[in-house]
């Protein structure tokens, strides 16, 4: 697991899984980590993916640039013929995709406890 800490603000910690990776993203998503968010995402991307999941079940926060960063990411995966999931996306994280009416652009889905593969993922 790698862990792209800052002293505040988001935390970025990514987890390999072969042909998958995992982004784990905690705290607040906003313009102030937007750079750092979408470095995170591009650094998951360097070795060839089938599926990138981006876990945001421990974002209390996300703004319109946060938005911004996963329509980004989705798209630059999406090019690269691999799939963009978001687990357990928070409350908060829900709700500001549904107001920027962009929630069924991405593939959102449960996350169960451990870890699990993609099979035993449900849809939302």
């Amino acid at each position: 697991m790698e862990d792209f800490s800052a002293d505040a603000g988001a935390r970025f910690e990514r987890v390999d899984h072969g042909e998958t990776v995992t982004v784990y993203i905690h705290g607040e998503v906003d313009i102030a980590e937007r750079g750092r968010c979408r470095r995170a995402i591009r650094d998951a991307l360097t070795v060839a993916r089938t599926v990138l999941f981006l876990d945001l079940s421990d974002v209390g926060f996300i703004d319109s640039s946060g938005v911004h960063a996963l329509l980004e990411a989705r798209r630059e995966t999406t090019s690269r013929n691999a799939d963009f999931v978001l687990i357990a996306p928070s409350k908060p994280v829900l709700r500001i995709l549904e107001l920027c009416c962009v929630a069924d652009l991405f593939d959102i889905r449960d996350r169960p406890d451990g870890l699990a593969p993609l099979g035993f993922f449900s849809r939302h």
